[in-house]
């Protein structure tokens, strides 16, 4: 009789902290706007990020919902973005932080694949968030690359070095470290996604 209003209030709780943390989140990107960022309220949101976090994995281990474990990769996903915003990360530093994510996912999906099959759509949502970042890792590292190569190959005359400047420091060979990582990452997670996601296919018709 006492288990299910605990639990209410459990889910309303845990319901509390994740408003409050959109909340948070909204409150402190608008101070930053500012130009006056409070760092306290950067560890607060992600303090109540990795909380929530424990929460989720303690939930579904006691319940043994293994169908719903891909729910933590997207809240270890979070937590590492809370973390990259609580210490005020440069961009080359969440471009290296979504890199190891996805290498840790892609990693994870090719090591113990036939381990993950009990947890559902695990191993294919693994797949699929390591191609995402591997795609925005490029565009946080080094968003002019595109437009310097173009201008490279094809304008040499024109001189727009005060604009697309090539950086040779500790940036750079990190941001070429992240590109390549990611490239190769998303070369072999596409061909897997795909072959799952054809095999999905096949077993459904």
């Amino acid at each position: 009789m006492l288990r299910d209003p605990l639990r209410y209030v459990m889910y309303a709780i845990v319901a509390a902290s994740l408003l409050g943390i959109f909340y948070a989140i909204s409150y402190s990107l608008s101070i930053d706007s500012s130009g006056s960022p409070i760092r306290q309220l950067r560890f607060s949101i992600l303090s109540m990020s990795v909380l929530v976090l424990l929460w989720a994995t303690l939930s579904l281990w006691l319940a043994k919902w293994t169908r719903a474990v891909l729910v933590l990769a997207y809240l270890a996903l979070a937590s590492v973005l809370a973390l990259c915003y609580a210490f005020d990360f440069e961009p080359i530093g969440y471009a290296l932080a979504l890199t190891g994510v996805a290498l840790l996912y892609h990693g994870l999906n090719r090591v113990a694949g036939r381990h993950l099959q009990p947890f559902g759509v695990l191993s294919l949502g693994l797949v699929q968030i390591a191609l995402v970042l591997v795609f925005v890792v490029p565009l946080i590292s080094s968003p002019l690359l595109p437009l310097q190569l173009f201008v490279a190959a094809y304008v040499p005359l024109l001189d727009l070095t005060s604009f697309l400047h090539f950086q040779t420091s500790w940036r750079t060979v990190a941001e070429l470290i992240a590109v390549v990582v990611s490239c190769s990452i998303g070369n072999t997670a596409l061909w897997c996604w795909l072959l799952e996601s054809s095999l999905s296919g096949l077993s459904l018709a």
